[in-house]
């Protein structure tokens, strides 16, 4: 029995730790890092800094030509994929610190708020935030120590840092996969209970050495 109850207790205990973890992420308690700015218009973000005759415009329907004259922020460039015969449009702008590069401008969440984007490449269909830093005026609380997620270091207990933390610490806890397998499907079903008092999880203990409990979502009674 005591080996039962010390199994027991290990099971709970990795479950006390998973709950807490999610709980750490949580972004409504805390404020933002600072303030949020959309690069457009005249800043509009870019693959690169302007240069005549390098990029594209439109001529016609289907046709294009390299611009060679000054930049104009009411145009719209393309760029030509190499090897072929596509166009593809991009923003652009005369300042170089606002080349795109993964990591470094935020866009709005889906859930609302904003995130990095990791992606490699650029895309034109999105508008793009760059954040100004206030951390020290913000209210939020400073961390025990620094920590750095995807490159970036974060000093105080923002929205941006849990934000970094879910994103980079989920799989240590939950498997990925199931839990958006079992959202996809509250969502179909309409079971929303499912997501809250009828929600159940269960492990199958740590998938590496010294790792925490994996955890697996399934259904109560999957009701509407």
């Amino acid at each position: 029995m005591k080996d039962a109850g010390d199994v027991m207790l290990d099971i709970y205990g990795n479950w006390e730790r998973a709950v807490m973890w999610v709980w750490s992420t949580c972004q409504d308690a805390v404020p933002s890092a600072g303030v949020y700015t959309a690069l457009e218009d005249e800043n509009r973000l870019g693959i690169a800094a302007y240069e005549p005759n390098v990029y594209y415009i439109a001529t016609g329907a289907d046709t294009y030509a390299l611009d060679n004259s000054d930049f104009d922020p009411q145009k719209t460039y393309y760029i030509k994929e190499d090897n072929d015969d596509t166009y593809t449009s991009i923003k652009l702008c005369r300042d170089e610190n606002h080349v795109y590069m993964p990591n470094t401008y935020y866009i709005e969440a889906s859930l609302g708020g904003y995130v990095l984007d990791s992606e490699d490449d650029f895309n034109g269909s999105v508008t793009y935030y760059q954040l100004e830093i206030n951390e020290e005026n913000s209210g939020a609380q400073q961390l025990a120590e620094p920590i750095t997620y995807n490159g970036h270091t974060y000093n105080y207990d923002t929205k941006e840092y849990r934000n970094a933390k879910f994103v980079a610490e989920l799989r240590k806890h939950f498997n990925l996969e199931y839990l958006v397998t079992y959202f996809v499907m509250t969502e179909v079903f309409e079971c929303y209970d499912s997501r809250g008092k009828n929600a159940m999880f269960a492990s199958w203990g740590p998938q590496e050495d010294g790792g925490d409990y994996i955890w697996y979502p399934f259904f109560y009674d999957i009701d509407t």
